[in-house]
């Protein structure tokens, strides 16, 4: 069950059945999707262009806030060997790790100004304890990782809306 799945340490056989399948479908999923590499790039494109119409509509004053999760892989270390174990290929590590990648950067080129801002959660959970952040066998943020970018988020958000 769900709660078995994502206590204890990884396994390949407890790891999130959604998961396994996207990565037989496409191994260079992650990497492709982090680098957009291939298709990966017109699907962000497109992207791009559905939330510049979203925004549209609003009324020009109010602001934006763009918060960009990592996939987990993007920590490092364990995480890109475990999705390694469950069939990633993710032969650019260097590229996938870094804080700034081609996803957030795309991000930011084209909807970033003074009334949106892209928010870089990977900078809030690069540290030493990035292993207890995301569950073993699930690749969702665990309790302590919502905490830390939650507590990140309304560092942001206070002074925004008066919090102080």
């Amino acid at each position: 069950d769900q709660i078995t799945m994502n206590l204890g340490r990884f396994s390949p056989e407890m790891y999130s059945g959604r998961t396994k399948m996207l990565l037989r479908a496409e191994p260079d999923l992650l990497k492709n999707s982090i680098l957009l590499m291939g298709q990966r790039k017109a699907d962000m494109e497109a992207i791009i262009k559905e939330l510049k119409t979203m925004f549209d509509h609003l009324p020009s004053s109010t602001p934006i806030l763009i918060l960009v999760m990592p996939h987990c892989v993007q920590l490092g270390g364990p995480y890109l060997e475990r999705f390694r174990n469950l069939g990633a290929k993710l032969d650019a590590a260097k590229e996938i790790t870094q804080l700034e990648y081609p996803f957030l950067n795309l991000l930011t080129e084209q909807l970033g100004n003074d009334r949106i801002q892209v928010l870089n959660a990977l900078e809030w959970l690069s540290t030493d304890e990035s292993t207890k952040f995301y569950y073993p066998n699930d690749p969702h943020l665990a309790p302590a990782g919502q905490r830390l970018v939650g507590d990140s988020l309304l560092t942001i958000l206070a002074p925004l809306l008066n919090l102080n």
